[in-house]
């Protein structure tokens, strides 16, 4: 289970998680998850690297809305130190058309650099409902994992059973349990 800040390892994280927030289930909605920290959370130039992107959700029912991207687990390098892996949570004001091309999970040179920032301005999502975050640092799943990318993100040179979203407030950007 992910709660704020704990540890889990990318063993722990290596297939997707079943997501929980307070949704409507007539709403539509969009998660993100994305290393803040890669390669090494002191020298962050890859950030933010995205690890899964779904658009178009009809409630919290997340394997029927838009895969933009393809869940991968974390791959913190072996001496990259303990990452920062954030779920976020939009809610959308109407469908949306994506441009973006569907970054798949052999795909891992075209997760670097995302910005969440821009990207929800983009499809105007304002900000997120709900927000969590778990840490993790490598382990030997991370090896499999990489082996599954046609070509190499650093370019430049026990599952989750759930997660439960605490809740932004919006008028103190306060975190709450939901």
């Amino acid at each position: 289970m992910v709660e704020l800040g704990n540890i889990l390892t990318p063993t722990d994280t290596k297939n997707p998680p079943i997501l929980k927030w307070s949704s409507d289930p007539n709403a539509l909605y969009l998660i993100c998850m994305i290393d803040p920290d890669m390669p090494n959370p002191s020298k962050p130039r890859l950030k933010e690297f995205q690890h899964w992107v779904v658009g178009n959700i009809p409630g919290d029912d997340v394997p029927t809305g838009d895969v933009l991207t393809a869940y991968i687990g974390p791959v913190p390098p072996q001496d990259g130190g303990i990452h920062r892996y954030i779920f976020l949570v939009y809610r959308q004001n109407k469908e949306l058309g994506f441009e973006e091309q569907i970054i798949m999970k052999s795909e891992g040179a075209a997760r670097a650099r995302f910005n969440v920032g821009l990207f929800a301005r983009r499809h105007q999502l304002g900000e997120p409902i709900a927000v969590n975050f778990f840490r993790a640092q490598y382990d030997s799943q991370v090896n499999i994992e990489m082996k599954s990318f046609s070509d190499s993100i650093y370019s430049e040179s026990t599952d989750i059973d759930q997660v439960t979203f605490k809740h932004v407030k919006r008028q103190d950007k306060s975190v709450s349990q939901n």
